[in-house]
């Protein structure tokens, strides 16, 4: 964990609010802008009017770690990460899922920082604390990164739509509320339960596979276990519909089946034929 050199953090907070010796109050009133920094340190934060560099304090490397800012709740690696107001993550926070998305879990491996926002290189980045942030206490959310470019977020009442990874896997986009719960594959699509109207959201021949009890297991055996349970987490969410069937005797080529499968002969059967 970083620390500061207290006794020349003494000599030089003169000029600093009281109580800005602790490094809670010193980070939060910086990152929520009441204090900018530069103002006295100059603005590449090596001594400016305060002839003090921030580096004289700070153990090297912080201007880049992005964890000496938004370190986590439960370690310094940032998963979940503090809130920018030094908050914990918790019930009426903004994002309460940040833990869900950024530590693996069953269903999906960890998602990476950028995926949701645009990552700065240092602390003094255009667009970060000291160089253009106009947002003070708001993360900026940009998905360009993500295997959902288009989607939107809805800081007001906490929900991504436009999404690739909250949906059905085909060609309609989804939605998740942040608050949603995670245990279930019914939150983005049909499940080893669903009704057959739900698993025609899945799109092609999805719905004629479930009509004769074919299980998930079946064609995406790699990924989900044939009580419905994901056994893979990279096979999943990852942009890419992995089929492998259980044998070699029906094969599939992105768009069509060969072979027999469940006493059916399949020859040439397309995928996407509506049925």
């Amino acid at each position: 964990m970083h620390r500061l050199a207290w006794p020349l953090l003494f000599a030089a907070c003169g000029a600093h609010p009281w109580g800005y010796q602790k490094p809670d109050n010193h980070g939060t009133e910086a990152k929520l802008q009441v204090d900018n920094c530069t103002e006295c340190h100059g603005a590449e934060l090596t001594g400016g009017t305060s002839e003090v560099s921030c580096d004289s304090c700070h153990d090297a490397g912080w201007r880049e770690d992005c964890t000496f800012c938004h370190g986590g709740d439960l370690d310094d690696e940032g998963a979940p990460p503090r809130y920018i107001d030094g908050s914990f993550a918790s019930e009426g926070q903004s994002f309460e899922a940040h833990s869900e998305h950024v530590m693996a879990s069953e269903t999906h491996e960890a998602v990476p920082c950028q995926s949701c926002h645009d990552m700065p290189q240092d602390v003094l980045s255009i667009g970060h604390i000291f160089a253009g942030d106009t947002t003070p206490a708001a993360a900026e959310v940009v998905f360009t990164e993500s295997l959902s470019p288009d989607a939107d977020w809805n800081r007001t009442n906490g929900t991504c739509a436009n999404l690739y990874c909250h949906s059905s896997g085909g060609e309609t986009p989804g939605q998740a509320l942040h608050t949603d719960r995670t245990d279930s594959c019914e939150l983005c699509h049909a499940g080893p339960d669903s009704v057959l109207a739900r698993v025609r959201d899945l799109g092609g021949q999805h719905r004629e596979h479930e009509s004769h009890d074919v299980g998930c297991f079946e064609c995406h055996g790699p990924t989900v276990a044939d009580n419905g349970r994901i056994i893979n987490a990279a096979g999943h969410v990852n942009g890419t519909v992995d089929v492998q069937m259980p044998d070699d005797e029906i094969t599939f080529d992105g768009s069509t089946c060969q072979g027999t499968c469940h006493d059916e002969r399949h020859r040439n059967r397309e995928w996407l034929e509506s049925r």
